[in-house]
């Protein structure tokens, strides 16, 4: 709020400074005196600002008015790192403690990957025609402990808790975000918040009415629906395709889109909610699980559809690596979840992708040209997540659209481009298979079903010349290789390409009729 008041101050200042020059180089009476008149009437209300009651020093509280009903508390907020878990809220409170914490200059405070806990401060008075009763909204889900603590009077204070390292039912609020009732005074009042995790910290917090909350629980709840909706079409849509085409291609695609369904599933919390909901042991590590599983499949997935075994036999081998790494992998994540395996699952995982891609980009290189529907698949999911980071970061508004769901629109986004390259892939393999077929009967006519015709032509002629034992036998002869050569007719038939057709075969069945029973 100072370096608000201070740019203010200062753009005001020159404003006036200039005009009082102009006025002063014009010789206009009193128009200097006229013109610096904001100067002096600036420096008394910033004056008056720096002795406004707050909360704490240099930390501005929240005011709530008729109107709004949003607010965003990021530049509210005061943080203080606790490294050794020592504190309470009766230390954190106390003038010696108190002075340690900094205030915010984020929208959105964020945090590397830590094992201190962090407490929050923040202030908040309502004007007198505001109900009292708001909600406190926390949107990072990955939070393992967090306990607000809200000012009861004489110092004292209630504690509220919530966190992924308590059942999901026990929620004052059942939402996949963490969200607490917030009792506010028409006086201004103190709340904290401790939190710690093994994941990166960051603090989207909010203060809501309950007609906000709603609205965007709608909303969120809806665009969730449609990209859970999109993985769970795909996956069906493309086992009914491999049932009918039997690429195992297909297969390994709708395992892949199964378990990403399960990690977001896993991810937003839903399993926390519906399928799991007191199993904290599984609701630990299933997110870390699922992606490695989903990880394997995204490899086999990666193998078969860029045919690496053909176009790239070393990268290939370096797929098969990490599948048999992700093994040990997932048994480290089932046996112990710390700060330590997130660290290297992450890692690993965003290594297994470099692989990927890289096999991907060798296997365009040597001609396989569907893997370009790859390789872009995989830039709407990268630039998904940079969106996410940029916002985690603050690089752009970390509420906005496309920092809140700009990975799960760079992943559906994805899994459609993978589906737009298998029809393309089996487009170009049905080609591939149709030109082939078509050379094989191009070649059983010319070549074998030549030579039985010159040994039928030649028959006949030792038939005519021969005595009459040698005749009989050269008529077996001709017949034998007269009969060889309508089956292999019957055979380059049924290779040529153009005759897959209900009309193909059945003028071939009426051919076939006449030839046994005579024409009508």
């Amino acid at each position: 709020m100072w370096a608000e008041r201070l740019y203010v101050s200062v753009y005001v200042a020159i404003q006036a400074m200039s005009r009082a020059l102009v006025c002063h180089q014009a010789g206009t009476r009193g128009g200097f005196a006229r013109s610096m008149r904001p100067v002096f009437f600036l420096l008394i209300l910033n004056g008056l600002c720096s002795l406004w009651p707050s909360s704490v020093s240099g930390q501005a509280p929240v005011y709530l008015t008729a109107g709004q009903d949003d607010y965003a508390l990021g530049l509210h907020l005061a943080v203080l790192r606790d490294e050794q878990h020592q504190w309470t809220i009766q230390d954190v409170i106390s003038p010696e403690v108190a002075k340690l914490f900094e205030v915010s200059r984020k929208d959105v405070p964020a945090f590397r990957y830590d094992e201190a806990a962090y407490w929050i401060r923040f202030s908040a008075v309502r004007s007198s025609e505001v109900p009292a009763n708001w909600l406190l909204e926390i949107s990072n889900k990955s939070l393992d402990d967090i306990r607000l603590y809200i000012p009861a009077g004489d110092g004292q204070y209630v504690e509220k808790r919530a966190g992924d390292d308590m059942p999901f039912g026990a929620r004052e609020i059942k939402d996949r975000n963490f969200v607490f009732s917030l009792p506010i005074a028409d006086t201004v009042g103190v709340f904290y918040l401790r939190a710690q995790s093994k994941a990166p910290l960051h603090f989207p917090l909010r203060i809501l009415s309950l007609e906000s909350y709603l609205q965007r629980s709608r909303s969120d709840q809806l665009f969730l629906g449609v990209f859970l909706g999109i993985l769970l079409a795909m996956a069906l849509y493309h086992l009914i395709l491999y049932l009918s085409i039997k690429d195992p291609t297909y297969f390994y695609y709708v395992l892949f889109i199964v378990y990403l369904l399960l990690y977001e599933i896993s991810v937003q919390r839903v399993g926390a909610e519906y399928l799991w909901p007191n199993n904290l042991w599984w609701a630990e590590r299933s997110n870390s699980t699922l992606i490695l599983i989903t990880g394997i499949l995204a490899l086999q997935f990666a193998r078969s559809f860029l045919r690496s075994r053909i176009f790239a036999p070393r990268m290939d081998m370096l797929l098969l690596v990490f599948m048999a790494l992700s093994v040990p992998m997932i048994a480290w994540n089932l046996m112990g979840m710390d700060r330590t395996v997130n660290n290297a699952t992450i890692a690993f995982f965003g290594i297994m992708h470099l692989a990927m891609i890289s096999a991907a980009v060798v296997c365009l290189f040597r001609g396989d040209q569907a893997t370009r529907y790859y390789l872009v698949a995989w830039s709407f999911f990268i630039v998904g997540g940079f969106l996410r980071l940029a916002g985690l970061w603050q690089l752009i508004p970390p509420s906005s659209f496309a920092a809140l769901h700009g990975m799960q629109i760079g992943t559906a986004l994805e899994v459609t481009l993978f589906a737009m390259g298998l029809g393309y892939r089996y487009k170009v393999m049905n080609s591939e298979r149709e030109r082939l077929r078509l050379r094989i009967a191009s070649d059983l006519h010319d070549d074998i079903g030549s030579g039985l015709t010159q040994i039928t032509l030649r028959s006949e002629l030792l038939r005519r010349a021969a005595d009459p034992k040698a005749a009989e036998l050269a008529g077996q002869i001709g017949a034998q290789a007269h009969e060889l050569a309508m089956t292999m007719r019957d055979i380059v038939w049924s290779i040529e390409p153009k005759q897959d057709s209900w009309e193909a075969l059945e003028m071939r069945m009426k051919d076939h009729a006449i030839g046994l029973l005579g024409p009508a």
